[in-house]
């Protein structure tokens, strides 16, 4: 009997749809005031993660982006650029990239 019932407990997850990963968008997020372009929310494709990209301007963060990764993106890294660096996170919970 106990075996049954696991078994049949067993098939039921297998059945459970996964719960797909929420991540907010926003193009345009400005230190202070906010999201003021593209808030939004985006679910990835399965197993790629939340993106958040903060764009530093001799040393201060001058503005950030948020969206979901998609194929190829590279995460966790910094770029250097002309006049700061570009730093990439990405994170797997929902809203995490908020």
């Amino acid at each position: 009997m106990n075996k049954l019932l696991a078994l049949g407990f067993s098939a039921l997850l297998c059945c459970v749809p996964a719960k797909a990963l929420r991540c907010t968008v926003c193009q345009n997020k400005i230190p202070v005031f906010g999201c003021i372009k593209g808030l939004g929310i985006c679910h990835p494709a399965p197993g790629l993660p939340c993106k958040y990209i903060r764009i530093y301007t001799t040393g201060i963060q001058f503005y950030s982006q948020a969206d979901c990764a998609v194929q190829g993106d590279r995460c966790n890294i910094v770029e250097p650029m002309k006049s700061g660096h570009r730093q990439i996170s990405c994170c797997n919970t929902d809203f995490c990239n908020n």
